[in-house]
């Protein structure tokens, strides 16, 4: 039930014959130097819950008629993969729980409809070509508690939907995009946050106060946007919390340089990833 090749030298194409393995739960062919396209037959095996082939050369295009209905891991990241995300996969794929299809070439904006992965927790998308805003439903998941889209060229501004469902939070990226409007003081709202990175896009006006509020926020990555004013004093004190002492990096480089000293923050390099740690 489980075919288990990741982290080996396998070169060619995914067999189609795998879709002949009908009681198939587990399929790891990731870390190998797979070409080709994932084959369409693999949608035919409803028992799979597992698939991954991340970091091989797979390319060719998506559609939700590639994954069953009990997928619940898709990991196809650092591959070669263009075209668009799979419309209809919420549909077809709606017990998905983690959806990592980062370091591709996907383009096109993202569909309406991603909110309707009820038991979704981890989506990244970070490094490929995605434009659009991000839709309204897009952190309906009311357990979602990654969502990455770093390394894109996105833009618009953050849906309300973040702040009425994205409770569960821990980890948001938007950097490296061009998001803009100004960052709303319901960013305290998001009380699992550990890590906020949003660095490299067009967000002006002040930073909130609200983040203050966040006691489990170890990662503040806001460099490289149009925000002015000071660092808010309840940020200040956020650095001198017993549980964040140790971890915590603040990163504001176009803040006032005084700012900077005073809180002895970090001004160097976006955020690391920790998002496969």
């Amino acid at each position: 039930k489980n075919l288990i090749l990741d982290q080996n030298d396998l070169v060619g194409t995914i067999p189609t014959e795998l879709a002949e393995l009908a009681t198939l739960r587990q399929l790891n062919l990731s870390k190998n130097r797979l070409g080709g396209t994932v084959p369409s037959g693999l949608g035919d095996l409803r028992d799979l819950i597992f698939f991954s082939a991340a970091e091989n050369e797979l390319n060719g295009t998506l559609s939700a008629d590639m994954f069953g209905p009990d997928l619940a891991i898709l990991d196809l990241s650092g591959n070669e993969l263009t075209g668009t995300f799979p419309w209809g996969l919420e549909d077809k794929s709606s017990n998905l729980v983690q959806v990592d299809l980062g370091g591709n070439g996907i383009e096109g904006s993202l569909p309406e409809g991603l909110g309707g992965f009820p038991r979704l927790e981890w989506f990244d998308l970070s490094d490929n070509d995605l434009t659009g805003a991000l839709p309204r439903d897009v952190f309906n998941s009311p357990v979602l508690s990654a969502f990455d889209v770093t390394g894109n060229y996105m833009n618009g501004t953050v849906p309300e939907g973040l702040f009425n469902n994205g409770t569960m939070l821990r980890l948001l990226r938007l950097g490296d995009n061009s998001f803009s409007g100004t960052l709303s003081e319901r960013f305290g709202e998001l009380v699992r946050l550990e890590e906020l990175v949003l660095f490299g896009n067009e967000f002006t006006g002040i930073l909130p106060g609200s983040l203050g509020i966040l006691s489990n926020l170890e990662v503040l990555d806001v460099g490289f946007n149009q925000l002015g004013g000071t660092v808010p004093p309840e940020i200040c004190a956020l650095t001198l919390l017993e549980g964040n002492l140790a971890n915590f990096q603040l990163i504001v480089q176009n803040l006032k340089e005084e700012e900077h000293q005073k809180l002895g923050v970090i001004v160097a390099q976006p955020a690391s990833n920790i998002m496969n740690d």
